[in-house]
């Protein structure tokens, strides 16, 4: 009987430690994910800003001469990193969306009570109106009613 018991205990730990590594894995993937995005979309801004700083005084110069002769290729570049910015923002979501399911379950659970509270309905499939807070009031002062003989 106690070697059944010491089974069965050490299955559950296994199946812990299972679930426990499953989490960690989640975590890692989203991490990685997150950061290699944040490089990709970043290190065109950086790479700018050391171009920048490397040509500051001819550009200060041109600019003191009424002359800004900045490369049009660098112009492009400098869209190019704000929308890679916007882009970068905008996939964190999906990231964790699709990364981890704790996440993602959460996420749903914020929604469904978001929706909850801004609808005039309770979530069901019969979709129920719910009572207004006198129809409440009145049905809670019913109940507490005592009757005297």
């Amino acid at each position: 009987l106690q070697v059944m018991d010491q089974n069965a205990l050490s299955e559950k730990i296994r199946k812990r430690r299972e679930v426990q590594q499953n989490k960690e894995c989640n975590l890692t993937v989203v991490l990685i994910a997150t950061v290699l995005m944040f490089i990709v979309c970043h290190l065109p801004r950086v790479m700018t800003s050391v171009y920048e700083a490397a040509h500051i005084y001819g550009i200060l110069d041109c600019r003191e001469r009424g002359k800004d002769l900045t490369p049009l290729w660098f112009l492009y570049i400098m869209s190019t990193v704000q929308i890679l910015q916007v882009v970068n923002a905008s996939l964190n979501l999906p990231i964790y969306l699709f990364a981890s399911k704790n996440f993602k379950a959460k996420a749903g659970e914020v929604c469904q009570n978001i929706c909850f509270l801004f609808s005039n309905r309770v979530p069901g499939p019969e979709n129920v109106e719910r009572p207004s807070e006198v129809q409440v009031n009145i049905a809670n002062f019913q109940s507490h009613q005592t009757t005297y003989v």
